[in-house]
């Protein structure tokens, strides 16, 4: 009796999972999504417009370390887009090091600028001084 239920159990089981259909492939749909956002896009489909701009802004980028070629690409990028701006941009680098970012840091709030960027650090290293 029991190898009976079993067997029939067994068989209502196989018959239960061959009539669910087959689950989505997960290395096909991300590839597929992969495919959709690595693709060549030749046409802009973002924003068109927006709010113009302030003029005449003095900004100081704090670079962790100018060195770094993400933090000098982060830098160079930002300094593109100001003169796009028509804003004045003065880089501090940090030289790497807590002591070269404190005294940056320091720098820059003399300077009074109109914004300051942290650039490759968090700025919680830098709290006692933004205090």
């Amino acid at each position: 009796m029991k190898r009976r239920t079993l067997l029939q159990a067994t068989v209502a089981t196989v018959a239960v999972m061959l009539s669910v259909p087959a689950l989505a492939d997960p290395v096909g749909d991300a590839k597929a999504v992969v495919e959709k956002y690595a693709s060549k896009v030749s046409a802009w489909d973002g924003p068109t417009s927006g709010p113009k701009g302030a003029a005449g802004k003095n900004i100081v980028i704090l670079a962790a370390d100018m060195k770094n070629g993400g933090i000098l690409g982060v830098a160079n990028g930002v300094q593109e887009a100001a003169g796009a701006l028509g804003w004045t941009v003065k880089v501090l680098d940090g030289a790497g090091s807590i002591g070269g970012r404190t005294a940056a840091f320091g720098q820059a709030m003399a300077l009074k600028p109109d914004g300051i960027i942290i650039n490759g650090f968090d700025a919680v290293e830098q709290k006692p001084a933004m205090e």
